[in-house]
């Protein structure tokens, strides 16, 4: 998923693609992650509503990226993020069928 994120202390925009994108956050890959506990704004849509919500990154994993936690989306927000994510892939809360 295609978000763009800015630092709160730079306020320079990077776009860069999400992965493991849930309603509570979500991961970013990057050669060059940021320190935990930078606040971020991060800008994204679903479908054709945009949504700006506040971040925290909460783990740095150096020359492989970020973990950050959406802090400022409400519960209905975090619902609808999964609702439409479920909707995009509902393969992903799927689990693999246990081999016997």
């Amino acid at each position: 998923m295609p978000i763009e994120l800015r630092d709160e202390r730079v306020n320079a925009p990077t776009r860069i693609n999400a992965t493991d994108v849930s309603g509570n956050g979500c991961y970013v890959e990057t050669m060059l992650p940021l320190p935990i506990g930078t606040v971020l704004r991060i800008d994204f849509w679903l479908d054709s509503e945009h949504l700006n919500i506040s971040a925290v990154v909460r783990t740095c994993d150096p020359g492989v990226g970020n973990g950050i936690e959406f802090t400022g989306m409400t519960p209905d927000g975090k619902a609808r993020m999964q609702a439409y994510l479920d909707a995009i892939d509902p393969q992903m809360g799927v689990s693999a069928p246990k081999a016997d």
